[in-house]
């Protein structure tokens, strides 16, 4: 499983030295999603979500979202 940034203004997703990709079976792995959250503020993403991939079955489940309300 990979941790991955979405740029939702683009559609993309960070890839190595601060590049960007469509295919997530390219892009960087941050690990853990607070890492994820915190590198995509750094960069100074505004709409952005954290994926869960999975590449042996294809599949990616968002986390996490910007767009989202603080919880109370």
């Amino acid at each position: 499983m990979k941790v991955l940034i979405l740029d939702q203004e683009t559609g993309l997703y960070l890839s190595h030295q601060e590049r960007w990709t469509d295919d997530p079976a390219q892009a960087r792995d941050l690990a853990f999603s607070v890492h994820a959250a915190a590198v995509a503020r750094t960069l100074g993403l505004k709409k952005f979500q954290v994926y869960f991939f999975f590449a042996e079955i294809d599949y990616k489940i968002a986390v996490y979202s910007s767009q989202q309300p603080a919880a109370a």
